[in-house]
């Protein structure tokens, strides 16, 4: 099993040589559900901010919830929120935090866990949303953004350290 440091390694590797597929697929691959949508969270605030539209600005709390509680209720509510989300890459986040772990069943059905790579793939395909959204003079930089983030995700679950709150738009302090 890869560690956060040998994942680190090979990320700074990919960042040296501009190869930010390798790196996003490297880092999907990560089985630290948690720090993943962590780091979903980190890119897509980094393409959305200062201030992210309604849906985009929801699935960041929602997201942010869970990563902090770590409790399936709040992966539950990010499931529901899924089918009233429109915008693809506020979905994919949610997707990324209801398949994470736990049943993907309603309560009262017997438990069907999701496969451990599912949250990985969503937020795979969430980067690559976002990537495909930027303008492309700008993609090259905001992928090498991208690992940059996941490295900063990668220190921070390597340790003992917590990632920070997501604090909404909507409650945001001037």
């Amino acid at each position: 099993m890869a560690t956060p440091q040998s994942i680190d390694r090979a990320l700074a590797t990919c960042l040296e040589e501009q190869r930010v597929n390798d790196a996003l697929d490297l880092m999907a691959a990560w089985d630290h559900h948690r720090g993943l949508v962590w780091w979903g969270c980190l890119s897509a605030w980094s393409c959305w901010r200062p201030e992210p539209g309604p849906q985009e600005d929801r699935a960041l709390q929602y997201a942010n919830q869970w990563v902090e509680t770590r409790e399936d209720a709040a992966r539950r509510v990010a499931g529901q929120a899924i089918a009233e989300t429109a915008s693809v890459p506020a979905n994919l986040l949610l997707k990324a935090v209801f398949y994470s772990g736990g049943s993907i069943s309603g309560e009262d059905q017997p438990a069907v866990e999701p496969s451990p790579q599912v949250c990985g793939k969503f937020i795979l395909a969430l980067l690559h949303h976002l990537l495909a959204g930027a303008p492309l003079p700008q993609r090259p930089a905001q992928g090498q953004r991208f690992i940059e983030l996941a490295r900063q995700t990668l220190a921070a679950y390597g340790s003992v350290a917590a990632p920070a709150a997501y604090v909404p738009a909507t409650a945001a302090v001037c």
